[in-house]
């Protein structure tokens, strides 16, 4: 009983019960008492008051007539009436209300077994069973059931205590003092068992509602946060789209100033803007990868590719920034590894650029090297170690537990001086951890960094390698061709229309949504290029009035800056046939347009996003066979043919544009021998072809195009060759 009490000691704050009884029972209390209104909780509290008074009355009376049980038992009626009325007054003081009745259970149990049962015993169940109901029904039922409870107490407990006393019930029922006793102690230990449970099942229900409320408060935070993240993602997509169509004009007019008669001067300032451009590209692509990976919508897709191609890839991107930067940039790849594998060849490479532009931005003198290493194997698998290491400042021990947190950089001066967001760590963690990897960084300050990941990839075969691109160059692919360009702005259309018009495309121009639906109510074209944002009508819009309402199923394209997948699949859902992200490539462009016109073309450009294995596109074997080991002739072999190459490639440009056809066929005769003593097989096909070159007899022959190819091919051979055979 104590401890009860002593659990609940809030129900003895003198100060709060005074307070609440001055400010807020009374004052209600008066307040009802004196109202006309006649509702529920007002007429409760109002007999619940009344009654509380004339129990108290007979509480007095019997205690004024020696009856002290029947005046205790009046008294609990009144004490619950009033707790009744306070219960009205304000229901958050549902529990005070309970245990106070709880209370007044137990103490009216305890002093009937102590000193009461041999009067009038059974009266004291009688009072004791109500006022058991009367907290039962409080908790669940409220107003109105308690008031009538409580009445028919105050009503029937008088008379039936007169009736009791007036024949001396106990007497003639002449039963026995012991098995009375027994009974009533039985009563009460039941009585006491029943609040035990009561107790239980309401504090079970209190953690069932408690549990509900947690539950309900995480599904609400769990709405919040997914409504936070579409905010998110919608500003980064707003940011993308303000920064890419800018960036697009920038871009695609330096490509077009590019083609155009420079000095070395000028060549290198158009390098530098696009240079610059496309590193706001990639800090706009970090931004939108770590959206979608926060939303979980980044997915790893698996195909085939050949690891060492991505490790010449990454190389070729920083050697020459390393070597500006008089740094030693090496690459260790154990022969080992699966010419073949099955994993993202697309994120490896994010992760090794991120990791190796770091490297190189951090090293100032020294080294970095890139080492690739098999550290286990399975029959279907090979689990193979990353290394990314270097001389560089290093990083402190406090910052190492922050290094994959989102824009984090160890100080402001590094900031300042190296650049960059601090997406870079945080992406490459988190595309590890979606390929099953792991990745850990050591470093000393001042002395270097070791950044190693590891990743379990499947071993694979030629048919899981993506079907390459056939190389088919043409500078008219679209002529005659008229596509109808849909663009508000005047820079992006402007740079559209330049290249459309460079591969013999004949370009229409609206400025809306609007303007292209009323262009095309009187006109055909082949393609549509369409905008999505644009004012009066957007593209989406558009789109759906030329499907629905026109009937028209020219094939649409959509040009945007939104490069979240939603807005992919909103165009597709509308009747749009394919989509371009700004800023787009060239190649690209011509691409996909050429795919919606059924041309099954690659252009020129695109050869320059393919990676490269300089080791697989040719062979230094015949050269090594003629040396004979000896290092000095072969050097010398490979310094002719780098020197012979770049000659006979000018010279076959010349004739080129001369349209020399003699010229060109001599001096590819002349490359011939060069060419096949280094293996350089697609290089062999397209000479074979130069040499017998006859305009006349070969009309399908696109000379342009397969000149493009093979200097591309020769000039990686020489980039190659140079890399190896420094002069």
């Amino acid at each position: 009983m104590y401890k009860i009490i002593l659990n609940h000691n809030l129900l003895f704050n003198s100060n709060m019960l005074r307070d609440f009884l001055l400010n807020n029972y009374l004052v209600q209390l008066k307040v009802v008492l004196t109202s006309r209104v006649r509702n529920t909780q007002m007429l409760g509290l109002r007999y619940s008051f009344i009654l509380g008074i004339l129990a108290f009355v007979f509480s007095v009376f019997w205690f004024s007539v020696d009856a002290p049980i029947l005046a205790a038992c009046n008294l609990t009626c009144s004490i619950s009436f009033f707790i009744t009325s306070l219960f009205i007054v304000q229901n958050k003081y549902a529990d005070l209300c309970n245990h106070i009745l709880l209370y007044i259970g137990l103490a009216t149990i305890f002093i009937t077994i102590s000193s009461s049962f041999h009067v009038y015993p059974y009266l004291a169940v009688w009072y004791i069973g109500p006022v058991i109901f009367a907290h039962m029904f409080l908790k669940r039922f409220q107003g109105l059931i308690v008031f009538f409870i409580n009445l028919a107490l105050a009503i029937i407990s008088p008379y039936v205590n007169v009736y009791v006393k007036k024949h001396n019930l106990l007497d003639q029922s002449k039963v026995h003092y012991s098995v009375f006793m027994h009974t009533l102690i039985i009563v009460s230990i039941l009585a006491i068992v029943y609040f035990i449970l009561e107790q239980y099942k309401e504090y079970k229900a209190d953690d069932e509602f408690a549990l509900f409320q947690k539950n309900q408060e995480l599904d609400d935070s769990r709405k919040e946060l997914i409504k936070t993240q579409k905010y998110k993602e919608e500003f980064f997509a707003l940011i993308s789209h303000e920064i890419r169509t800018p960036m697009n004009a920038i871009i695609g007019i330096s490509n077009i100033v590019r083609k155009t008669n420079l000095d070395t001067n000028q060549i290198k300032f158009i390098e530098a803007i696009q240079s610059s451009a496309n590193n706001l590209l990639v800090i706009i692509n970090d931004l939108l990868d770590l959206s979608k990976l926060e939303a979980g919508k980044l997915r790893i897709e698996n195909k085939g590719f050949n690891l060492n191609n991505s490790l010449q890839f990454i190389f070729s991107l920083f050697a020459n920034k390393a070597e500006d930067k008089g740094l030693e940039f090496n690459i260790s790849f154990d022969n080992r590894i699966a010419t073949i594998l099955v994993g993202d060849q697309i994120r490896i490479n994010q992760i090794l650029l991120n990791l190796t532009s770091n490297a190189i931005k951090f090293t100032e003198n020294g080294y970095v090297e890139i080492k690739c290493e098999l550290i286990g194997e399975t029959d279907n698998s090979q689990k193979i170690k990353f290394s990314i290491i270097d001389s560089g400042i290093g990083i402190s021990e406090a910052f190492l537990k922050n290094i994959f947190d989102q824009f984090s950089q160890e100080d402001l001066s590094t900031s300042r001086k190296f650049g960059g967001t601090g997406l870079g760590m945080t992406i490459s963690k988190h595309l590890v951890d979606m390929m099953n990897g792991d990745i850990k960084v050591s470093s000393l300050k001042n002395v270097g960094t070791t950044i190693e990941f590891v990743l379990k990839l499947a071993i694979g075969t030629d048919k899981d390698l993506p079907i390459s691109k056939e190389i088919q160059m043409e500078n008219d692919v679209l002529k005659g061709k008229t596509i109808l360009l849909v663009e508000d702005n005047e820079m992006n259309r402007l740079v559209a229309q330049n290249t459309l018009e460079l591969y013999g495309a004949i370009v229409k121009e609206v400025f809306n949504g609007q303007e292209a639906v009323d262009f095309l109510k009187i006109n055909t074209v082949d393609l549509i290029l369409m905008d999505i944002g644009m004012p009066v009508m957007n593209g989406i819009k558009a789109t759906e009035i030329i499907r629905s309402e026109l009937k028209i199923t020219t094939p649409i394209i959509a040009l945007t800056a939104n490069a979240l997948a939603e807005e992919r699949n909103r165009c597709i859902i509308v009747g749009m046939n394919d989509f371009l992200t700004k800023p787009f490539k060239e190649g690209h462009l011509i691409q996909v347009i050429s795919n919606n016109l059924n041309n099954k073309i690659t252009i020129f450009e695109d050869i320059k996003e393919e990676i490269f294995d300089s080791n697989e596109i040719y062979t230094l074997a015949n050269i090594k066979m003629m040396s004979k080991n000896n290092d000095s002739f072969e050097k010398s072999m490979v310094q002719i043919f780098l020197k012979e190459s770049k000659k006979a490639m000018s010279e076959i440009s010349i004739a080129l544009e001369q349209e020399d056809w003699e010229k060109l066929r001599f001096f590819a005769h002349k490359i011939k021998a060069s060419v096949k003593m280094l293996e350089i097989k697609k290089a062999i096909e397209i000479v074979l072809e130069l040499e017998k070159y006859d305009p006349a007899k070969m009309p399908d022959f696109n000379i342009a195009q397969q000149t493009k190819s093979f200097f591309l091919y020769i000039d990686k051979v020489n980039q190659s060759l140079e890399e190896h055979y420094p002069n």
